[in-house]
C-alpha cells in the first residue's frame, strides 16, 4: 500500500506489490504493482491504459471487456487453472 504509482507519479493509496502472476493465476519470484481500484481480473499498473481516476466510464468498459476477452482465452486454452 501507498506504493509509488508509475501511472500518477505519487504515492497512491491503491498501489500495492504483490507476486502474483494473473497470466498463469499463481505466485512466482517477480513483484509486480497493482492497482487496488482497477476492475477485470488484470489490476496491474502496467497493463493499464491511464490511472483508472483519469480514465472515462467508456474507457475503464473497454478494458474490462479487453481483459475478461483475454481471461476467457487463457482460460479455454489451458494456460491458468
Amino acid at each position: 500500500m501507498f506504493e509509488l504509482c508509475p501511472k500518477t507519479d505519487t504515492h497512491c493509496c491503491f498501489c500495492g506489490k504483490s507476486r502474483f502472476n494473473p497470466a498463469i493465476g499463481e505466485s512466482d519470484n517477480i513483484t509486480r504493482l497493482f492497482c487496488g481500484v482497477a476492475k477485470g481480473y488484470d489490476g496491474r499498473v502496467n497493463s493499464l491504459p491511464k490511472c483508472w481516476f483519469k480514465m472515462s466510464k467508456n474507457e475503464k468498459a473497454k478494458y474490462v471487456k479487453i481483459k475478461n476477452v483475454e481471461y476467457e482465452t487463457m482460460l479455454n486454452s489451458g494456460k491458468i487453472k
